[in-house]
């Protein structure tokens, strides 16, 4: 499966079917912020879950993965992008 980012631009945050996700970022944007929340959660309380949900980096689709019992209590780390990569937020 292969979601784009105009198309969750259109159906969850209601924007236009013409819009331009260059121009406006709320998709890239969120993903990003849901990263950064599931990086959080990984590396805390959720230290010892057994599954883990991930959002690679330049796409929309999650995958969930078992926990490594080598990685127990080990928080996930996933490499972000560089400040004006394609999918970290617009800096001001």
């Amino acid at each position: 499966m292969h979601l784009k980012e105009t198309i969750i631009g259109v159906a969850v945050f209601g924007r236009s079917p013409d819009y331009d996700p260059k121009a406006d970022t709320i998709v890239r944007s969120q993903a990003w912020r849901l990263r950064s929340k599931l990086r959080k959660y990984y590396a805390s309380e959720g230290a010892n879950e057994p599954i883990i949900i991930e959002l690679p980096i330049g796409h929309y689709v999650p995958t969930f993965r078992l926990r490594d019992s080598s990685e127990a209590g080990k928080p996930v780390v996933e490499d972000s992008p560089e400040p004006g990569e394609p999918d970290s937020p617009k800096q001001p």
